[in-house]
């Protein structure tokens, strides 16, 4: 009971941590030449929900940015990832992916910044080329 309580409580503070960061992330998208502190603050505050996961961030297809969290295929995921997903902020201009470890992906995205919408598919065949470009941290 308590270590869902926390789970909880740390899902909160990664929403409420990213929409605080929210422009930070944004530059570090746009830039030629990234501050990669700034991704590896996502990956700690991240890190305090799962250490399953892994986060990608890209230029979104129907909006400005996009935020891609993989299970990494691993069924320990499933469940961070579901409270990631149940717990998601509306975002304007971001649409936010969830790869689970059966290849399903949970897909929610903003038209406006009071609708959000959500999108189940397949696993995304170009998914795996994009993990190639996360920078790996020892």
């Amino acid at each position: 009971m308590f270590a869902k309580r926390r789970k909880r409580r740390a899902v909160a503070e990664f929403w409420s941590w990213f929409q605080l960061n929210q422009k930070f992330l944004e530059e570090f998208i746009k830039s030629d030449t990234p501050d990669i502190q700034v991704y590896k603050t996502l990956l700690i505050q991240l890190g305090k929900v799962s250490e399953h996961v892994t986060p990608i961030l890209e230029v979104g297809q129907k909006v400005a940015y996009k935020l891609s969290i993989n299970g990494e295929g691993d069924q320990r995921s499933a469940q961070d990832l579901t409270h990631l997903t149940a717990q998601a902020p509306v975002l304007k201009e971001w649409e936010l992916s969830f790869y689970q470890s059966n290849g399903e992906e949970t897909v929610l995205h903003a038209e406006s910044s009071s609708n959000k919408s959500n999108e189940t598919s397949g696993s995304d065949r170009n998914f795996s080329m994009l993990g190639a470009l996360i920078p790996s941290f020892s």
